[in-house]
């Protein structure tokens, strides 16, 4: 039998930070450079908490951190986790993942590559995700069955779509597209 896939998806409100695959023993999760994972925000301590990952389970402990470790919103010590349990660290949730391949369902996600919120990857978990500026550009993305479509909301311009603007309120993403909002440049992936 095929040992479970456990991973960890790290993000900072809507935006995904890092996705970690527990493959060691113990892993450290802290401000400090020298952790495993190193989430840098004030508000988390140097050494924060640490997974350990065993045959049996995959344990969280809190190591003596000054803000807490919150399981599923209860500040723990120690706790078994259980797939889809909710970390908390600081300001940052830790969504705890296991199975034995990855999803058929792909999941999605949108990069900012331009503007003043470059380098932040955005995960499409919601039934929609609003993006734009009211009165400028407005666009939802959402999903329809296994595929993702963007919608053209409000605004006088349109998106553009791989350098074309978009015909129509709605059309259908492929991985890699390029999407422009009103010269914010973003790229649309996804992984199955």
């Amino acid at each position: 039998m095929e040992r479970p896939v456990a991973r960890i998806i790290v993000s900072h409100g809507d935006m995904v930070e890092q996705e970690v695959e527990l493959i060691k023993p113990r892993m450290t999760i802290g401000r400090h450079p020298s952790n495993d994972i190193v989430i840098a925000h004030r508000a988390v301590s140097a050494q924060h908490a640490a997974l350990t990952v065993s045959a049996s389970d995959i344990q969280v402990e809190d190591l003596g951190s000054t803000n807490g470790t919150f399981v599923n919103g209860q500040r723990i010590a120690r706790q078994t986790l259980a797939d889809r349990d909710v970390i908390k660290v600081a300001l940052h949730t830790i969504s705890y993942i296991v199975g034995t391949a990855p999803s058929a369902t792909p999941v999605a996600s949108i990069e900012v590559l331009t503007g003043p919120n470059q380098g932040k990857k955005l995960a499409l978990v919601k039934p929609l995700t609003t993006l734009g500026s009211p009165g400028v550009l407005v666009i939802v993305i959402g999903r329809q069955e296994e595929r993702y479509f963007i919608r053209h909301v409000d605004g006088a311009t349109r998106p553009r779509i791989n350098g074309v603007e978009m015909q129509g309120d709605e059309q259908f993403l492929n991985n890699g597209d390029a999407i422009d909002l009103a010269g914010t440049r973003m790229q649309f992936s996804v992984s199955a």
